[in-house]
């Protein structure tokens, strides 16, 4: 079992938190979601609304018994619907559930400030918000006004360690992608880059981003200063001390640049990653379900959450 300790502001994850086999101990804090599972909601763009529950919405530490549990979907504080969730567990990993939602797609309704928030009995454990825009075509044959978003998508990223279960434990760096950010009209070549001062250790292949509005990407890393790739392992980067540079580029250019610091031989976590963190429903989970293919997951991951420096 891990141990939490708090070094230069952040929480230092020293070991991993094993949350399998220990319901009592689980029960012991608040439940909260998964915020990358709300990131990662099935959106339209022509309407500003979302198809909820079509992608998992994952819960860490899910309550006991039959609690009432609710997604709420708001304008500028007004309510536009409200989806009752249904908890559905996972054989052998009581701290994780995930939320399934019987509704239809909901439509925005227009430029403003959104929420989408879940509810547990009355509590709040789970929020996104984010504002969205309209923007019209140049084509007055052919008239299309599309809705992008601005929130969490271009501020977080985290660098992601399988579980020890896996074969191929390697590090890898997820964030979110739009074609939007970049001015880009159609697919453009990214890759991440992870620095320690000048130096350059690790890098991605380059990857394809081709949507237009936010998606999900993930880069595995592998070592420079070799002569063939080889995947950079959590040992790789732990082995060093020191403040790290993660940098995304598309076509060459520097996008967004995000900090990670490796402390005592560990990689240093975000304070809202605290499972005391307040409130619940602002926490970053530094652990999440693996799975390779199936809907069985096989193990649980280590997640290094980081905030855009510039």
């Amino acid at each position: 079992m891990s141990l939490v300790c708090a070094k230069l502001g952040l929480l230092s994850l020293v070991s991993a938190v094993v949350l399998v086999a220990w319901p009592g101990w689980a029960r012991a804090y608040e439940p909260f979601v998964d915020l990358s599972s709300l990131l990662d909601q099935r959106y339209y763009p022509a309407t500003g609304g979302y198809f909820f529950g079509e992608q998992p919405i994952y819960l860490v530490f899910p309550p006991e018994g039959d609690a009432n549990i609710e997604l709420v979907f708001s304008k500028d504080g007004t309510e536009i619907s409200r989806t009752p969730l249904r908890l559905e567990g996972y054989d052998g990993f009581p701290a994780f559930a995930r939320l399934a939602s019987p509704a239809p797609p909901v439509q925005g309704k227009g430029p403003g400030r959104y929420d989408i928030s879940i509810w547990s009995d009355g509590k709040q454990i789970g929020a996104l918000e984010y504002e969205l825009a309209a923007e019209s075509g140049g084509d007055p044959f052919a008239p299309k006004t599309s809705h992008s978003r601005k929130g969490p998508w271009e501020e977080l990223a985290y660098v992601y360690v399988p579980p020890t279960e896996t074969a191929n434990r390697y590090v890898s760096v997820h964030l979110w992608t739009s074609l939007a950010e970049v001015g880009a009209t159609r697919s453009a070549n990214a890759s991440v880059r992870l620095r320690r001062g000048e130096t350059l250790v690790a890098e991605s292949r380059s990857f394809v981003i081709s949507s237009e509005d936010w998606a999900h990407g993930s880069a595995q890393l592998d070592k420079t200063g070799t002569d063939h790739k080889e995947p950079l392992r959590p040992s790789d980067l732990t082995g060093r001390d020191g403040a790290y540079l993660v940098e995304y580029q598309v076509e060459g250019r520097t996008v967004r640049t995000f900090s990670l610091q490796v402390s005592g031989g560990e990689i240093v976590a975000s304070v809202r990653s605290g499972l005391d963190h307040s409130p619940p429903s602002d926490r970053l989970t530094p652990r999440k379900l693996h799975f390779t293919g199936s809907s069985a997951p096989i193990g649980i991951g280590e997640l290094f959450w980081m905030q855009r420096m510039n």
